[in-house]
């Protein structure tokens, strides 16, 4: 096998092991006027963020958060 074919092959097996980092609620998103109404930390899940007015939860991503946006 040739360096270039082993170095793809190793960076494949590497991929496939290897996710990505979970996002967390970040509490400065509280202090945003679009978002301070609503959006809440999930208690116990660091990863996660609830809506107070629909009561849904869902990940704590600033992309997720924009698209529920009450």
């Amino acid at each position: 096998m040739g360096t270039l074919q082993l170095i793809f092959h190793s960076l494949t097996l590497l991929g496939s092991d290897i996710m990505p980092p979970k996002r967390t609620f970040k509490n400065e998103w509280l202090s945003i006027e679009d978002y301070n109404q609503w959006l809440e930390r999930v208690q116990g899940d660091p990863t996660k963020a609830s809506c107070s007015t629909c009561h849904k939860e869902f990940n704590a991503e600033i992309t997720t958060i924009k698209r529920h946006k009450v």
